[in-house]
């Protein structure tokens, strides 16, 4: 296919081509560049969501095992019959209040980061508060309870709380990072394929996080064995450490006001352009040819094109052309909080970025149950002690490995197949994964390895999808953008949560009797979220008045809304970049 870009002059300024990163000029505007990113300075917004990455990692793969197996030990074998230990019930608590404390800040932060303004811009200072609470309450998830350190109260109820303590702000930490940075990127550039590279470069190093702390852990497991403890305090270190030379790097190469300026400066000139453009044609319309005949062009459906006027240049109807002037051609990129509400596919694209979300992160919480009970790959007093055995450190890693070269390629998909085709791919490699994971046992569980594979491929297109159909919802109202991601984020923070809690409650996932409970769990949850999902994907092109969510962006055809001009089309030669731009814009 050719390359190809297109533009949308209106409200939801965004243009796209197939251009390398930051190499982004129009054909309809040739001397346009269409953002003011730096090699340096994308590589610094890929590496902004590090730490948040790191320590999630650590949140979701080993927490609920570290609180219910370490920090409750002693609580761990009162099991009744039937039902989980306390000491599961503590676990879910904790992470529990975690991810509602998430939920809950999110839009909060949202919401006020939207109305911020300093001199650092909207979403940094927020930013900078986020990372330095949730590094330093993260490390206290993984040490000896503080209430005790300071006062010498060990009972359960203190250690609970610590632990709950802890959990809340590092995850309102966590919102105050997240937010902010996914907010970032419809202010950062106007093209959509920019902004897409942006998410997959960033949803990569979520993958090359998750891979990290897997092999850090798998060596300090070996290293230290029978020091549980001391094991997740060198983990919890060195992943925050690490997070932070991370942050720090995107806080000093990112320079939010000055992007995102750039960017309102550029759409300004474009639409400056664009009304250039059009007075132009109006006064070259209304000099009539000397034998009356109709001015080329004259006739022309909405969007349509005429050879006789400069090729590859979209004309567009009196009525797009009063929404545009009724813009002023201004910069002005923020909307009322209630705006979102009004627009369907804010609803279809929340709840598919809830149900990639819960794949993922279920996934990665139940996956060592699964591999320890179902699979028999080691014991519960082997994994307390640090007995990791290979494949139990090894499958993890086979998965995020998958993920991260995935979601390297992903545009790939997107090329050769669009969004709604490439998002299945995805789904149908995840159900395979869990229709194969429901009768795998321990004498086949050498088949886990290949299916390791396919199930990081699955979750790695379901998700980077996911969070590229929340840029289609914001367009280029970035400096409203950060609610609808906070609202997104209280969806997946509530709903993880509670399924977690209950998953965790009803019975004891460590126990190596609920062999049948840790399978359906660990297997049909990810799969319920994830056809839930994809159903929406299928169901899920919005009619909004300003734009739909273009879930497939590689058009086959083109469409024309104006049918009373609909024999204007047997006598236009479209090509397909140009069959790409009429699809975009409407």
């Amino acid at each position: 296919m050719d390359k190809h870009e297109i533009a949308t002059i209106d409200d939801e300024t965004q243009i796209d081509n197939d251009q390398p990163l930051l190499q982004k000029k129009s054909k309809i505007f040739p001397a346009q560049k269409l953002d003011g990113l730096t090699k340096i300075s994308a590589f610094g917004y890929s590496i902004g969501h590090f730490q948040n990455d790191l320590t999630v990692a650590c949140w979701f793969n080993y927490t609920l095992y570290f609180i219910q197996n370490i920090v409750f030990a002693d609580l761990n074998t009162h099991s009744e019959a039937g039902h989980g230990s306390k000491a599961g019930k503590y676990a879910g608590l904790v992470l529990l209040f975690g991810q509602v404390a998430d939920g809950l800040a999110t839009p909060i932060v949202g919401a006020f980061s939207d109305r911020f303004n300093t001199r650092l811009g909207k979403r940094t200072p927020w930013y900078i508060f986020g990372f330095i609470l949730g590094t330093i309450s993260f490390i206290f998830i993984f040490q000896e309870s503080l209430i005790k350190t300071l006062t010498g109260n060990n009972s359960e109820e203190a250690r609970l709380l610590n632990y709950i303590i802890f959990a809340s702000l590092y995850n309102i930490g966590w919102a105050a990072v997240q937010v902010p940075h996914m907010a970032l990127v419809p202010s950062l550039t106007l093209s959509r394929n920019v902004r897409e590279e942006l998410n997959n470069r960033r949803n990569t190093f979520t993958y090359v996080a998750n891979l990290y702390v897997l092999i850090f852990a798998f060596g300090i497991f070996q290293l230290l064995p029978g020091q549980a403890e001391r094991q997740f305090k060198i983990i919890a270190f060195s992943s925050a450490g690490l997070g932070v030379l991370s942050s720090l790097f995107f806080l000093a190469t990112v320079n939010e006001r000055k992007l995102t300026q750039d960017c309102r400066r550029i759409k300004r000139q474009i639409k400056n352009q664009y009304h250039i453009s059009v007075e132009q044609k109006r006064s070259s319309r209304n000099k009539k040819p000397e034998d009356g005949s109709e001015s080329p062009g004259e006739s022309l459906s909405p969007w349509e094109f005429s050879d006789a006027e400069e090729p590859n240049k979209i004309h567009l109807s009196e009525t797009r052309r009063r929404s545009i002037s009724s813009s002023g051609g201004g910069d002005e990129d923020t909307v009322h909080w209630t705006h979102w509400f009004t627009k369907g596919s804010f609803y279809l694209c929340g709840f598919v970025y809830m149900g990639v979300r819960m794949l993922v992160n279920v996934q990665s919480s139940l996956m060592i149950y699964y591999l320890q009970n179902v699979l028999k790959l080691a014991s519960k007093d082997e994994i307390r002690e640090g007995g990791f055995t290979f494949a139990f450190a090894v499958i993890p890693m086979i998965i995020y490995i998958a993920s991260t070269l995935t979601s390297i390629k992903l545009k790939v998909f997107y090329d050769a197949f669009g969004r709604k085709t490439t998002f299945s791919i995805g789904a149908i490699a995840t159900f395979i994964g869990v229709f194969v994971r429901m009768y795998l046992e321990h004498k086949t569980s050498h088949f886990m390895y290949p299916l390791a594979v396919i199930i990081g491929v699955g979750q790695s297109i379901c998700l980077n999808a996911g969070i590229s159909l929340i840029g289609d919802v914001v367009g280029s109202k970035g400096g409203s953008g950060a609610v609808v991601f906070g609202i997104y984020g209280f969806l997946d923070k509530i709903a993880n949560g509670i399924v977690l809690y209950f998953a965790a409650d009803i019975k004891d996932l460590s126990d190596a009797h609920n062999e049948g409970y840790v399978r359906i769990t660990a297997s049909l949850i990810p799969g319920i979220a994830t056809l839930v999902a994809w159903i929406l994907v299928l169901a899920g092109k919005s009619s909004d008045d300003e734009s739909d969510v273009v879930i497939d962006h590689k058009p086959k055809y083109a469409k024309f809304k104006n049918k009373r001009n609909s024999k204007h089309k047997r006598d236009l030669n479209i090509s397909l970049q140009q069959v790409q731009e009429v699809q975009e814009v409407l």
